[in-house]
């Protein structure tokens, strides 16, 4: 019995389990399986959001691989000696010393490299499935771009990492790019991968990103080819940066870095250091009064001649081809080009209107609705006009032509019956909907809009009627803006002018300041003197440039490296950031132009400068 009991337990537990499989086999609601997931356009973008997430931590370019622990590396920052309030020593203070051996290092490295190649195996997953389920995008062009970032992705967390773990190119005892580096993982499993190359990295990365690259190119050209010239400027620009970038890479940095280039480094480092101190050793004690003096005498001269214009209509500047044409299609169609909107106000509806109708003793030309439609005041006034002059007249005319009296009498009998009737703008509304958007309520208060192409300036005493100029009100407000910017900017400077007191010391954060403000006014005497104007647009490039030479400064101020690598680097820097800004100065938009045209300058006459520093904490220390 006992026997057949047990058989039965099983039996039944057997039954069950198997029935029970088709429940047991579902996924959690928040874990989908990769076929559901790659199974719409859908899917693949919300694995796309899911690879930047990962890049956007902390431990990624969250922080660590842009202002934190890479920044902390290259002794941006300094590390307290000390204890802090807290009890402990600053959290870089290891990487700082560079002791990766201590555990926050190697857990601070391993947590960078498992979430690069966490966000890779992610993007291999969808590559998966991107080819097979082609058909759930919208088209093939969209998901050609979906397949061109994957990849593009793929090829610089490779990059990054190489570059992060991989020995120097150019110090590995002379094994360069042949040198073991990193695998390079393009399908997704958990096998581990074997260590390729530098050279072997490289060669996987560049197809890759050239397809990224192809496909990004061909989205600019495609932008190039609409008849919008912005979008034409945009895409060129973008363009022209993209294929420079990329050349770079692919030609520029593979050349430098061969192994039988090392005598061309050093001949570059050297032809940097002759050049540095041949310009450094120009700028004597003499020489630096001069060229002060210089800049303030042409400053005096050229600085109050300069023009500043931040009014709207100077920021575009349309062809007179286009202005004619608009003002025929105006006047042809009967139409005007209003100038002016005027706002009439009122308790009621009613009110409003007959405040709107107080525009015909300040205006000839204007559009509004008093011109079709009277308030009830006028029209008992209108009413009245007809009783007291039509009415008299149309009897006589009446009695000329023959009539009756009854005629006349049966016409009055009908005036008088419907003189009392008034039209009401509330019951206008209601039929006429699209009356309703010159008319706004707020605030228990209504008012009327209406246009004029008057541009006169017009004094109208009523409250209750104002009247705003489009351009006017433009132009304040960009006024106000770059009054704002300037102030915002000025006060920026002086707390950076403390901080760097602090920092450094009195005299050499003079100095620093004292470079800057030359720079400032150099740029500003040259947009003088070639009759350039200074829009809202060249303060916004003002503010930017002083922040990009302030970096300058305190480089060759303070850095730690050598002088000559110190100035190449700098130099690099200025040209590729030069370079990319003064090709907006190419630009036919004003705005994009001044933009660029500023910070080219700026940042030229600053790089130009910065190393006179060397010169004068030289005569400070």
């Amino acid at each position: 019995m006992k026997k057949l009991i047990n058989k039965t337990i099983i039996l039944l537990l057997f039954v069950a389990l198997t029935g029970c499989n088709d429940w047991l086999d579902v996924s959690p609601k928040a874990d989908m399986k990769a076929e559901d997931l790659f199974g719409t356009e859908a899917g693949f973008r919300d694995a796309l959001v899911g690879v930047y997430a990962l890049m956007c931590g902390t431990n990624s370019y969250g922080r660590d691989l842009t202002y934190g622990y890479l920044d902390v590396l290259a002794q941006y920052y300094n590390s307290p000696l000390k204890t802090t309030s807290s009890g402990y020593e600053h959290n870089f203070k290891n990487a700082a010393e560079y002791k990766y051996t201590e555990k926050t290092e190697e857990s601070r490295i391993s947590s960078i490299w498992s979430n690069h190649f966490s966000a890779v195996a992610n993007i291999n997953q969808a590559m998966l499935f991107i080819d097979e389920n082609k058909g759930v995008f919208t088209s093939p062009e969209v998901h050609d771009v979906y397949k061109g970032e994957f990849l593009a992705l793929r090829a610089f967390l490779h990059f990054d990492i190489l570059r992060l773990f991989a020995p120097s190119a150019a110090m590995n005892n002379n094994k360069g790019l042949d040198a073991l580096a990193i695998p390079y993982v393009d399908v997704f499993t958990n096998i581990a991968q074997s260590q390729l190359t530098v050279k072997e990295v490289l060669k996987k990365i560049l197809p890759s990103m050239s397809l990224s690259f192809i496909t990004t190119i061909a989205s600019y050209f495609a932008l190039f080819l609409t008849s919008l010239s912005l979008l034409k400027q945009t895409a060129l620009f973008s363009i022209f940066g993209l294929t420079s970038s990329f050349l770079t890479v692919i030609a520029l940095y593979s050349f430098i870095f061969k192994n039988d280039n090392s005598i061309l480094r050093d001949s570059i480092l050297n032809k940097s250091k002759n050049i540095l101190k041949g310009y450094i050793n120009f700028f004597n004690k003499k020489y630096l009064i001069f060229l002060t003096i210089f800049v303030i005498l042409i400053s005096i001269i050229s600085i109050p001649k300069l023009k500043v214009n931040f009014s709207s209509n100077q920021l575009y500047n349309p062809p007179n081809f286009l202005i004619n044409s608009e003002t025929e299609i105006y006047k042809r169609l009967g139409y005007s080009i209003s100038k002016n909107i005027i706002i009439s106000r009122g308790d009621t509806l009613e009110d409003a209107l007959e405040n709107e109708e107080l525009l015909e003793n300040y205006f000839t030309n204007y559009m509004a609705i008093s011109k079709v439609f009277y308030s009830k005041n006028r029209q008992k006034e209108n009413i009245k006009l007809v009783e007291n002059n039509l009415m008299p007249l149309l009897k006589k005319q009446i009695e000329d032509l023959g009539f009756d009296n009854e005629t006349y009498n049966n016409i009055k009998s009908e005036f008088e019956n419907s003189k009392n009737e008034f039209l009401n703008i509330e019951d206008l509304i209601k039929n006429m909907g699209e009356l309703k958007k010159l008319i706004l309520k707020n605030n228990d208060k209504y008012f009327i809009i209406s246009t004029t192409e008057e541009n006169d300036k017009k004094i109208i005493e009523n409250e209750n009627i104002k009247i705003f100029n489009i351009n006017s009100e433009i132009n304040e407000a960009l006024d106000k803006i770059a009054k704002t910017a300037i102030k915002t900017a000025l006060i920026a400077y002086i707390i950076i002018f403390a901080f760097m007191i602090i920092l450094f010391n009195k005299k050499h954060a003079i100095a620093i300041i004292v470079i800057q403000i030359i720079s400032i006014l150099l740029n500003l005497s040259v947009h003088s003197i070639f009759n350039l104007s200074l829009n809202i647009f060249s303060v916004f490039a003002l503010i930017l440039s002083i922040g990009i030479s302030i970096d300058y400064c305190i480089f060759f101020s303070k850095s730690k490296a050598k002088k000559e690598v110190t100035f190449l680097a700098i130099f690099l820097s200025m040209i590729t950031t030069a370079l990319s800004f003064g090709t907006l100065s190419f630009s036919g938009f004003i705005p994009v132009k001044s933009f660029g045209l500023f910070l080219f300058i700026g940042i030229l006459v600053s790089f130009l400068l910065s190393p006179v520093l060397l010169k004068i904490n030289d005569i400070i220390d």
